[in-house]
């Protein structure tokens, strides 16, 4: 077994990282080490529902920007350095309701944690069109997953960068990511935004820059991509990305692909960044005569159509191979590596279907109108093995009776074969709902600890926080904390 050398935080909130040393003072309980070990799924009994109205309040304006202090004396004293948090945080402009939870404008919060204290601050991200909409008390943008304009708009395709989905901390910059746009560059200590970056002359007038990345640890590179999907064609354009450790690009290739891309996330491997590409189709009409968001005009197609894998080579002069596959949704990814054969082995959180938002035009927030139960498909952490040269999958198997999202792994096994992954859950495993627990599953033996918050709490991506060792120094390693039921 590894060496305990690494502390996994438990965080409330959506998409996270850290800058260098990432930290928290979360709400639900702190836990470093579990009465416990390593129960077994069956031994796992989780039986409480969540609470939907608490959840529902998570979409509330956050009305204040703040700086103040918090004792952390209760926190581990081997833990030190500073947690950041990017996500949705204003959900009414004026009178004026957002829609959707992903439309809503991005704020960052930072919490700095040494010697006992912690510092607290956070901040909107000043985005032109967060400062526009400011200053006239509406909302002056259509969403991207279904927030109205009001008054006219026939053909006005604009959309606002909400900067609210990830942060990235690279070669001492720090930026605030959304996926359809370019990042923004944010002061780390004030939080205060400089502006949108092209990184250096990197990004292309047209290009994006996906909110998940990949840090390569062997190579110490950033590796990321953006995917552009061309409505009149069908297809798509993915570009791939990778910089050096002092923000350098090595290099950027561009792949054509023959399908409509809703792509969030990626994988890497040694030598493979792996998608996974879900079967739909694309009606840009209502988009265009203003009558449903771009999100509400994708339609999941997997009864005729399959999905695809794209293994796109980190050799840029090597090409892309395609791979189809059972048709099925994917968001996020746990991690890749290539196995003894050369497959490559992809371990993803999927869906038997895609939903993205209400296919509706109703002017109530899908929070409040969402049926979990009907609507929602549940969630799965699946392995598949792909066989580059065959072009095949060679298996699939699912690994929890879970249903997680927002899993991570270790950064140091980013990329490589790995023996544990941590994830958010739902509280209950036979009852569909956002995620309110963390498991720890071990992917050799299918083992699976679990942590549950209360019913009216919710949690977020695990983020890995390396333990401050006695000569000063930070620890690396895979193995981290056991989880465990409450009692």
């Amino acid at each position: 077994m590894a060496p305990r050398s690494t502390c996994l935080l438990l965080l409330l909130g959506t998409q996270v990282s850290g800058l260098r040393r990432p930290l928290s003072i979360p709400r639900t309980r702190l836990m470093r080490r579990a009465a416990t070990v390593n129960p077994s799924l069956q031994q796992i009994q989780t039986d409480e529902a969540w609470d939907v109205e608490a959840w529902r309040k998570g979409y509330s304006n956050c009305e204040k920007e703040d700086i103040y202090s918090l004792d952390a004396s209760t926190l581990p004293a081997d833990l030190e350095g500073t947690f950041f948090r990017n996500g949705g945080a204003k959900y009414v402009v004026g009178e004026e309701k957002v829609l959707h939870p992903f439309d809503g404008d991005g704020m960052i919060a930072a919490i700095t944690v040494k010697d006992g204290g912690a510092f607290y601050r956070n901040k909107f991200v000043r985005t032109p069109g967060y400062k526009k909409e400011l200053r006239e008390n509406k909302i002056c943008y259509r969403g991207t997953f279904g927030t109205k304009k009001k008054g006219w708009n026939l053909l006005d395709l604009r959309v606002k960068n909400l900067a609210n989905t990830h942060v990235l901390f690279w070669a001492d910059r720090f930026f605030a990511l959304w996926e359809g746009g370019k990042p923004f560059k944010v002061d780390p200590a004030s939080l205060s935004t400089f502006g949108e970056s092209q990184l250096g002359g990197a990004l292309r007038p047209k290009d994006n820059f996906a909110a998940h990345y990949k840090i390569d640890p062997k190579r110490e590179r950033l590796c990321n991509f953006c995917a552009v999907p061309d409505p009149p064609s069908g297809g798509s354009t993915i570009t791939t990305f990778e910089f050096d450790k002092d923000f350098n690009m090595v290099y950027r290739r561009d792949v054509q692909i023959p399908a409509f891309a809703v792509t969030h996330d990626t994988a890497i491997t040694d030598n493979y960044f792996v998608f996974a590409v879900a079967p739909v189709k694309f009606d840009p009409v209502p988009f265009v005569l203003g009558q449903k968001s771009a999100a509400q005009c994708i339609e999941y197609d997997g009864d005729n159509s399959p999905s695809q894998f794209i293994l796109v080579p980190r050799d840029p002069e090597k090409e892309e191979t395609i791979i189809e596959a059972p048709a099925h949704f994917n968001f996020h990814n746990a991690n890749a590596f290539e196995d003894a054969d050369g497959n490559v082995v992809l371990d993803q959180v999927n869906t038997p279907y895609m939903i993205l938002t209400d296919s509706s035009s109703g002017e109530e927030p899908i929070w409040n109108t969402v049926d979990w139960e009907a609507d929602v498909p549940a969630t799965q952490l699946e392995r598949w093995t792909l066989d580059p040269r065959t072009k095949t999958v060679v298996s699939r198997g699912r690994i929890t009776s879970e249903q997680p999202e927002f899993p991570t792994v270790a950064p140091v096994a980013v990329g490589q074969p790995y023996k544990y992954m941590y994830s958010g859950a739902a509280r209950d495993s036979n009852v569909k709902g956002p995620v309110g627990a963390y498991i720890k599953v071990d992917m050799e033996t299918q083992e699976c600890q679990k942590w549950k918050a209360e019913p009216y709490e919710f949690v977020g991506e695990p983020v890995f926080a390396p333990r401050k060792l006695p000569d000063g120094s930070f620890a690396t390693g895979e193995d981290t904390l056991e989880l465990a039921p409450k009692p």
